[in-house]
């Protein structure tokens, strides 16, 4: 399915009526786009959770599900204020040893009528900008803080990345490999880590689309739960398996 909407060809087995009741076109545009489903703040869910298994196999003691109003910031935050972010990442050597909050989002460049947002066209990212912005204007006591580092992880749902992201991954990866493997292959170990989670987080990406564009998929929008990390040889291996050219922002 996936495949065929990136081919722009009509998706088999694909409910004929969103969930807003409006009628579904036959690449997907609108079920992609449409905030009214419901299924945009699911669709979320598995990435995040993807992210979270990454950053535990980096080694940080990750809470999930985390209130705003009980992480002591310096802006006080009633307690009646439900805000809250799904990742909180602690005993990470980044930012000088901040927790890092991650907030995980994934947004289609096409609106809901299947036209190119504002300003998108010729400009690769835009989509991941906007998601920055308003995830920003959400929690602007986490973008204040000096107590934390929040980390806004979007994503386009064709597979782009923001910056954040890449370089919160790629950071993680060279910071495990130092602990995990010696000098000579510490570099070869943070390669494979990245491909490893990259995977792992394309992977969930488009199960959680391809849940949003099925209509009714909640077993796609549960996400996965931490995983021990490989042991070092079978990593390796399973990077030298990768193919020769890839997309991933290796260092």
């Amino acid at each position: 399915m996936i495949l065929r909407r990136r081919l722009r060809l009509p998706l088999p087995y694909f409910p004929a009526t969103c969930r807003c009741g409006r009628a579904n076109d036959p690449c997907g545009d609108h079920a992609a786009a449409c905030r009214r489903s419901g299924l945009l703040k699911l669709r979320a869910r598995p990435v995040e959770k993807a992210f979270a298994r990454v950053l535990a196999e980096a080694g940080a003691r990750v809470l999930e599900n985390q209130r705003l109003s009980g992480m002591g910031l310096e802006t006080p935050v009633p307690r009646d204020d439900e805000r809250a972010v799904e990742i909180l990442a602690r005993d990470l050597p980044l930012h000088h040893g901040l927790p890092l909050v991650c907030d995980a989002t994934l947004a289609s460049p096409l609106t809901a009528e299947g036209a190119l947002r504002p300003d998108s066209k010729g400009c690769p990212g835009t989509t991941n900008e906007t998601s920055e912005r308003r995830k920003e204007n959400k929690y602007p006591e986490l973008v204040s803080s000096s107590r934390v580092r929040f980390l806004v992880l979007a994503g386009e749902v064709g597979g782009r990345w923001n910056d954040t992201a890449l370089q919160l991954v790629r950071d993680l990866a060279y910071g495990r490999a130092a602990t995990l493997a010696p000098p000579r292959l510490q570099h070869a170990t943070a390669m494979a880590l990245q491909i490893r989670w990259w995977g792992l987080v394309a992977v969930a990406a488009q199960d959680a689309l391809a849940a949003t564009l099925l209509g009714d998929a909640p077993h796609l929008l549960t996400g996965q739960p931490p995983e021990l990390p490989l042991p070092l040889g079978d990593l390796l291996l399973d990077g030298a398996e990768a193919p020769a050219q890839s997309r991933l922002p290796l260092r």
